[in-house]
């Protein structure tokens, strides 16, 4: 259970890093930018 847990993390670590440049370029607001991070959670 802990491996998979962390194999998830790491992934959505990955997902996220090329995923913040982006949202960070588009100047959201800051609800709209949580609502992206929880969208990349559920992924």
């Amino acid at each position: 259970m802990t491996q998979e847990l962390m194999e998830m993390l790491q992934l959505t670590k990955q997902m996220s890093n090329i995923v913040h440049p982006h949202v960070f370029d588009q100047k959201f607001e800051l609800d709209q930018r949580s609502e992206i991070y929880k969208l990349d959670v559920k992924v």
